[in-house]
């Protein structure tokens, strides 16, 4: 039942309007790990709740894998795990006190890194990540030994611009980027900067399903990830996904942030 929801879940992002139900945790995530009660910050008159999964309460270090759009990720990204792992993950889902799974106001406004017309809630990236920065990330690390090698983000579309913009911006905050088919349409990309120039060089990677609906950009993804690559001097993967879906192609990129996130060794 819970792979018939997810897969109708993930159907439901295939067109305009996602499907606002939250997925349920399976039984077999909910034997591997330990969930947490949510917890909740406010920032900038923005309520967010925090989900918190680890495999091993007892770890000396773990693996920790931030989520954006955490309502509807934290347990689809649960869900990939039918048995368990021998690494120590901790799991963090950002989401909003809603109960929706994507607050579409607020996640435009908290992922964009500048303002556009239509768009009257929008350019809050800077104060969003200076929540996570200040208030976040130091709660977590205060209450888990978080492997500072093994830190990462996974976005998709809005979520995939925001780890973008901060890759940019402020490279050092994650380990590891996953950057699932951001909006590179946003402002035609004018937020992207004439050459690219990073602080430090994570692990990066971009990932986009071969089916999406093409949208107006001065470049697209796979451009995107070489010229960071040629321009920085840090290596970018792409990987495309063949016949998916903006909505579609979450769940193997989930599948991909996953295996690779969980390997000793990243490229």
């Amino acid at each position: 039942m819970n792979k018939i929801f997810f897969f109708l879940f993930l159907l439901s992002l295939s067109f305009a309007k996602p499907d606002q139900k939250i997925p349920e945790i399976s039984i077999p995530a909910k034997k591997i790990f330990f969930i947490e009660k949510a917890i909740y910050f406010t920032h900038h008159n923005t309520n967010y709740k925090i989900f918190i999964a680890t495999n091993n309460t007892n770890a000396k270090q773990y693996k920790t894998i931030y989520l954006l759009d955490g309502n509807a990720f934290f347990p689809l990204f649960l869900n990939l795990f039918s048995k368990p792992i021998k690494e120590d993950l901790l799991i963090i889902g950002i989401g909003y006190d809603t109960p929706l799974a994507f607050d579409i106001k607020n996640r435009t406004k908290d992922y964009t890194p500048d303002k556009k017309a239509n768009f009257k809630e929008s350019g809050g990236s800077d104060n969003f990540r200076t929540f996570l920065k200040t208030q976040l990330i130091p709660y977590i690390e205060q209450r888990y030994r978080s492997d500072k090698n093994y830190k990462a983000i996974f976005g998709h579309s809005f979520g995939g611009l925001f780890a973008l913009d901060t890759l940019l911006k402020d490279s050092k905050l994650f380990s590891h980027y996953f950057i699932i088919s951001p909006s590179l349409w946003w402002n035609q990309t004018k937020f992207l900067p004439e050459k690219i120039k990073l602080s430090t060089c994570p692990k990066i990677y971009f990932a986009l399903g071969s089916a999406e609906r093409k949208r107006n950009a001065s470049l697209n993804v796979k451009e995107l990830s070489q010229k960071i690559s040629q321009e920085s001097f840090c290596k970018s993967s792409f990987k495309l996904f063949k016949n998916e879906t903006h909505g579609s192609v979450i769940s193997k990129a989930m599948i991909y942030a996953k295996d690779i996130f969980l390997k000793s060794s990243s490229f």
